[in-house]
């Protein structure tokens, strides 16, 4: 559920919006341990500026919330100093166990995008966007997510150039990078790239 407002001349902003929402998800056996609650809210506010400019800034908090449960892990049991299986030593890797999990986590995302478009037939615009990701799970052999924090970085830029009055030719490009860090209390600590990903794109939009 969104609302906004829209203000008059004499505001520093011509909309601001808030929003709300959640909802659930359940899955059928034997997965029912990843049936998770979530609640999501956020604030944004477009600022206006002279020649056409505008910029708007935001922010979302969610929350996904699951009940810790057990499921089937492959563990080595020298990282976890723990005899898996039974037999004697501590040598043994990948060994099948079933230990709780958790997959609840707090989302924060910020964004910044900033836009021009004036009388002449140039425009354009950038986008900023960071997303950290907090897991919150505390249980011990959570391997894929205790103590670990995720960042995910995203920039943007294209140029419009009007070619009629309903058409624009827009050049540009899109990046984004996600690092994972896993505190001292966690398996396999320390701070390593998820992914990296970039794109650039030629395209001709038509308004209608």
């Amino acid at each position: 559920m969104t609302f906004g407002w829209r203000f008059g001349d004499e505001k520093p902003f011509d909309w601001a919006e808030v929003f709300v929402g959640g909802g659930a998800k359940r899955y059928r056996s034997p997965f029912e341990h990843r049936d998770r609650t979530s609640l999501e809210a956020g604030i944004a506010a477009t600022f206006r500026a002279e020649k056409g400019a505008s910029t708007r800034i935001g922010y979302r908090f969610g929350a996904l919330l699951n009940r810790p449960d057990g499921e089937y892990l492959l563990l080595d049991e020298d990282k976890y100093d723990v005899d898996f299986n039974g037999d004697g030593d501590l040598v043994d890797d990948n060994v099948g166990v079933v230990q709780d999990v958790d997959y609840s986590r707090f989302d924060h995302e910020f964004e910044v995008r900033w836009r021009w478009a004036g009388k002449r037939p140039v425009g354009g615009g950038v986008d900023l966007g960071l997303r950290v990701r907090q897991w919150t799970s505390g249980e011990r052999f959570d391997r894929r997510h205790e103590d670990r924090l995720d960042l995910r970085l995203r920039l943007g830029f294209h140029v419009a150039v009007r070619l009629w009055e309903t058409g624009a030719l827009e050049l540009g490009a899109r990046g984004e990078l996600e690092t994972r860090t896993r505190g001292g209390g966690a398996v396999d600590n320390g701070t390593e790239l998820d992914h990296a990903a970039g794109l650039a794109f030629v395209r001709l939009a038509v308004r209608f």
